[in-house]
């Protein structure tokens, strides 16, 4: 399969700002400068970018962090120390020489010629504790390098006590530039897609504009999602603690996010939610919880087992229908999710009653469509409301509230005798 990757859109004025501070330390005035983002957004095809305009023109020092679970001691330095073997940094880093010689040696290196020279430390939320000793030490005697010193660091996975929140601190007081990339706009999507099949708005939905997840969708079009994609989200939870996943479990069956209230009577504790906010999977819009990627929901809720979803949606659907004011759409889907086909012919029927008023056309044209065999049924009553049922599905999907029908989901209903005859 051809990969359709993304160029680098949308990326040209932090290109020209780093072009500048290679400039500007080209004339001894030396700067850090941090690119964060979320995991995706493209800091390292920004920085590829960057090595690319800049060859020739500078010295490059490059290195990067690894997520191990005992990281390398100076491991970046020593990825950077081979592009310069011989120079002072080498020799700092020699089985032989004292650990302490490291600090000198980096500002050093900065400062030999030919000038100007930049050190790239990539992944630094992931960097060990000797490499983030060097950078503090390093951040305020950077100005006066005719160097420039680029970390990259995802920012939704620092906690307020994350190592590297001391280095930022330290290069907060000095001229540090803070490069924040945001995500792709609806406009690059549809460019993006513009070449392939896809609906563009839908893309840009899944996706929110996180570029990784734009060039796998591009990649995999007939996935509902990417095999990468699901890779990579599940990577990232895995890290979590065991309380955190089954809360995000619960969580991923619920299209539209949950309510503070309804997600603890289906979690109790909101601790673990709390864990799984500071991660960056998951983000509060008002009182509304809900994965921050629509696709990395859908990537939680396609590895959980078939029978762990209809579990979990029936625990929805039992927590909604404890409420005053439940909400027949949403009750309808997790019915028809939970496979309980009872719930889905009673709420069906409630969905397009409450409806009928503004919807009355909506609801004619659905009822004259693709109408259920009476055969399937064991009377008329049960083919009236498997019609009405199938009515508040199309209204469903016409008001875009959930997410789009997927296999999955058609094969959830057809384990359901009467739900079926309008699957």
């Amino acid at each position: 399969m051809m990969r359709v990757t993304p160029s680098l859109l949308e990326r040209q004025a932090e290109l020209q700002m780093l072009g500048t501070a290679v400039e500007r330390a080209g004339a001894g005035r030396g700067s850090a400068v941090l690119v964060l983002g979320e995991a995706g957004i493209g800091k390292t095809s920004l920085v590829h970018a960057f090595l690319a305009t800049v060859s020739g023109r500078a010295r490059i020092l490059a290195g990067a962090c690894e997520d191990l679970l005992t990281p390398r001691a100076l491991g970046p330095l020593r990825d950077a120390a081979r592009s310069v073997p011989g120079g002072p940094l080498a020799a700092a880093l020699s089985p032989s020489a004292d650990p302490d010689l490291v600090f000198a040696a980096v500002a050093d290196e900065l400062a030999a010629p030919p000038s100007p020279a930049v050190l790239i430390v990539e992944d630094a939320h992931w960097a060990d504790g000797a490499t983030l000793d060097v950078l503090r030490y390093l951040g305020p005697r950077v100005q006066n390098l005719p160097a420039v010193m680029l970390l990259t660091y995802r920012d939704d996975a620092l906690a307020r006590d994350h190592p590297l929140r001391g280095v930022l601190g330290v290069l907060g007081s000095t001229a540090a530039t803070r490069l924040r990339l945001p995500p792709f706009t609806a406009d690059a999507v549809r460019g993006l897609a513009a070449s392939t099949n896809l609906d563009p708005a839908e893309l840009f939905r899944l996706t929110s504009g996180n570029p990784f997840f734009v060039s796998e969708v591009l990649a995999n079009p007939g996935s509902v999602v990417p095999p990468t994609v699901v890779d990579a989200v599940l990577a990232r939870v895995r890290t979590l603690s065991p309380a955190a996943q089954a809360a995000l479990d619960r969580l991923a069956v619920i299209p539209s996010g949950a309510e503070i209230d309804l997600l603890r009577v289906l979690v109790g504790d909101l601790a673990p939610v709390a864990e799984a906010e500071r991660a960056g999977v998951v983000e509060v819009r008002g009182d509304v919880v809900a994965f921050r990627h629509e696709l990395a929901r859908r990537a939680v809720t396609e590895s959980l087992p078939a029978s762990v979803r209809l579990e979990l949606n029936a625990d929805v659907l039992l927590a909604l229908l404890t409420r005053a004011d439940c909400d027949p759409f949403r009750v309808l889907h997790h019915a028809v999710e939970a496979g309980d086909d009872d719930a889905v012919i009673t709420h069906g029927a409630a969905a397009v009653r409450s409806v009928s008023h503004c919807c009355r056309d909506s609801v004619t044209r659905a009822r004259t469509s693709r109408r259920p065999s009476p055969s399937c049924c064991h009377s008329s009553t049960a083919v009236a409301a498997a019609a009405t049922a199938k009515c508040s599905w199309l209204l469903l999907d016409s008001a875009q509230e959930y997410a789009s029908p997927s296999p999955a989901r058609w094969a959830v209903v057809s384990r359901c005798p009467r739900a079926r005859t309008w699957a």
